[in-house]
């Protein structure tokens, strides 16, 4: 990856102070996804005073998108919005926000049940399902917690839903409502995250790469030969000048089998 595409910035300390012991009880450490790369710090930091009082900040890029950090003092308004609501409106955008204490894995956790509308129209949009700073009707009746467009192929999408419960997936996959006035019927159905866990895996001295599956396999192949070891091990024990009954016999045939031909050839001569 080059660097301009993960690359993070220092802090950006706003000089906003705490005035009220009530404001610091407002006070929360926030990530926040989806933010396009194209937005300037000033850009982001001027947009966050509808939340509350930015105090400091820092950014990092990762391709189309920048993740915020942001220690914000939030106002009476965005503050219940942060405890319940899995996405909130910045500049006009859906975003996704988390409290910054929680690990990657209890971030991914929201995306645990999803359900999803593939091959969605082109009137299908951002800035349809998101208007006057808040989802749709629509998302809004589904239960749907956050929501994004995702590209699947040429000119293909595909519209995500993420939900609290497996009951909430339920509900939606059978619901087929018509999307605003355009007639739009969109068709749910269960979607997954994919199992990210990889089998580990060796090396051999080919260099080619094996399962564990493959190496139990060869162990059990190596505990097999060394039971018939034994018998050939046996064998070596015995002294070097000291020759099995097998090799005098063939050394015997071998002398027996030169002596053959030379009387053979004796009388060929004498022919």
């Amino acid at each position: 990856k080059s660097p301009t595409n993960n690359s993070s910035k220092p802090e950006v300390l706003t000089g906003y102070e705490v005035s009220s012991p009530e404001e610091q009880l407002h006070i929360r450490d926030i990530i926040v996804y989806d933010i396009p790369y194209t937005w300037s710090p000033e850009k982001i930091s001027a947009e966050l005073k509808l939340w509350g009082n930015p105090i400091k900040l820092s950014i990092k890029r990762q391709h189309k998108y920048q993740t915020l950090r942001v220690k914000i003092a939030l106002s009476s308004f965005s503050l219940p919005q942060f405890n319940t609501n899995w996405t909130t409106d910045l500049g006009g955008i859906p975003v996704q926000w988390f409290p910054a204490s929680w690990t990657l894995r209890e971030r991914k956790q929201r995306e645990k049940f999803q359900a999803v509308v593939y091959n969605i129209p082109e009137d299908v949009t951002m800035h349809t399902l998101w208007r006057d700073q808040k989802p749709i009707t629509y998302l809004c009746e589904l239960g749907a917690k956050s929501f994004k467009i995702v590209q699947i192929g040429k000119g293909k999408r595909k519209l995500v839903g993420y939900f609290k419960t497996w009951e909430a997936i339920r509900k939606v996959l059978d619901y087929h409502q018509v999307l605003s006035s355009e007639g739009i019927k969109l068709s749910w159905c269960q979607h997954s995250t994919p199992n990210l866990k990889k089998v580990p895996t060796t090396k051999d001295r080919s260099g080619e790469k094996k399962t564990n599956s493959s190496n139990a396999k060869s162990k059990k192949k190596d505990q097999q030969f060394s039971s018939k070891a034994p018998k050939k091990s046996n064998q070596l024990k015995k002294p070097l000048g000291q020759k099995s009954k097998d090799s005098e016999y063939s050394d015997n045939s071998k002398k027996k089998a030169k002596g053959g031909n030379n009387s053979n050839k004796e009388v060929l001569a004498k022919f």
